[in-house]
């Protein structure tokens, strides 16, 4: 089904361009990042340049009952040649309600509290909140934690309390206090492709 025609903000020749645009995946990268060179000339470099000036492009996909959000920026390289880069996606599990996908490591992660000396056991983890082995009555209204990746990458995250999700678990919401957010997202993707 087609959007209606004022939605629609490209024009008939930039249709065209994305219809024909040969995407290369480069495999041999270090990172789990994915890059994607673009062929185009003339009026698509045109496209291509504004698209680059963006910093709300994504591309969506569906798997099973999982929706994945990539966040992608368009480059260019010392060559003038585009280069679009994915990151790793924002996961949603699809379902009566849409919410973020939920990680239950086999060992729960740990979290050190950046203002006092205690360390939290944190049992479920998507990209949005977590779940505290606390009872609520326990569990402290708003923390800021560093999260400790199985990698050893340590993300910092302030977060508040939400909800008791059993009688003895916590649900926190989460926002990030550094820029790291990306190697939590990686995290959790690599986590979800293991149980493939």
């Amino acid at each position: 089904m087609l959007p209606p025609k004022e939605n629609i903000v490209l024009r008939k020749e930039e249709l065209d361009f994305i219809a024909e645009m040969r995407f290369e995946a480069y495999p041999e990268l270090d990172s789990e990042d994915m890059r994607l060179d673009l062929r185009g000339g003339g009026s698509s470099s045109v496209l291509l340049e504004g698209l680059k000036l963006s910093n709300k492009l994504q591309i969506q996909a569906y798997y099973h009952n999982y929706k994945f959000i990539f966040p992608l920026s368009i480059g260019q390289n010392e060559f003038g040649q585009f280069h679009m880069d994915l990151k790793s996606p924002e996961i949603l599990e699809l379902g009566s309600h849409v919410r973020h996908w939920r990680h239950k490591p086999v060992q729960p992660l740990i979290g050190r509290s950046k203002t006092e000396n205690n360390q939290f056991s944190l049992d479920e983890i998507s990209i949005t909140g977590f779940c505290l082995n606390l009872p609520s009555a326990r569990a402290p209204e708003s923390l800021e934690l560093e999260l400790t990746l199985p990698d050893g990458e340590i993300v910092e995250i302030a977060a508040h309390k939400v909800r008791p999700t059993t009688r003895k678990k916590t649900a926190y919401k989460m926002t990030f206090l550094d820029t790291k957010g990306e190697n939590l997202r990686a995290f959790l993707y690599s986590q979800l492709l293991l149980q493939r």
